[in-house]
């Protein structure tokens, strides 16, 4: 159990350090993240429409009539799907009352989440021990639950949400990235229990 939690608290440091890496040493996210055009003009329409913290997409599914018809539903749908297929579309997070970006927490408990998920690939890892007792296989093994994350977050997001392909690429990047530096640290610290004769 100790190596569990040693590799849990060491792969969740090493992921950290790797985001902070690709966030804030290359910066890589801000070449796929763009600013809004006439940003204060948007800002101003926002603040004074949305006043509850929520995700919002548009355009909004509207809500069929109490007591429509069939033809009256069908119609509200099509309104919709035209308005879909005609643009724009898009899904906006809003935080009315602001952040203050700089505050520690946000790293602290973004630190916390990763020797969280660490902890859960290294009691997998254990888990599975007696079949990948290669080092080699055990960091495959975790990248390969990084590989799970991306594909069904990263990939659901670009087929659902409609996010673009570089941005969708650069997330499954840096999730992969991260694993595999987690796979490194986990499969050196939790090996397997020893065979008799080994």
């Amino acid at each position: 159990m100790s190596r569990i939690l040693l590799g849990g608290v060491l792969g969740g440091i090493a992921m950290f350090l790797w985001g902070a890496l690709i966030w804030m040493g290359f910066g890589l996210p801000m070449k796929v993240i763009a600013n809004l055009p006439d940003e204060p003009a948007v800002m101003n329409v926002v603040r004074e429409t949305v006043t509850r913290h929520g995700v919002y997409w548009f355009p909004g599914f509207p809500e069929e009539p109490a007591g429509a018809t069939d033809e009256v539903k069908k119609a509200v749908r099509d309104t919709w799907m035209e308005k879909h297929r005609t643009g724009p579309i898009g899904l906006l997070i809003v935080v009315p009352d602001g952040v203050d970006a700089a505050q520690p927490i946000f790293m602290i408990r973004g630190l916390a989440i990763l020797v969280a998920a660490s902890f859960l690939a290294a009691i997998l890892l254990r888990a599975a021990a007696g079949s990948v007792r290669t080092w080699v296989g055990r960091a495959g093994f975790v990248t390969m639950l990084g590989a799970i994350v991306a594909l069904s977050a990263d990939g659901a997001n670009w087929n659902w949400w409609h996010y673009p392909d570089d941005f969708t690429l650069l997330m499954a990047f840096d999730r992969l990235g991260a694993w595999l530096i987690a796979g490194i640290v986990l499969a050196t610290v939790v090996k397997p229990a020893r065979r008799a004769g080994d």
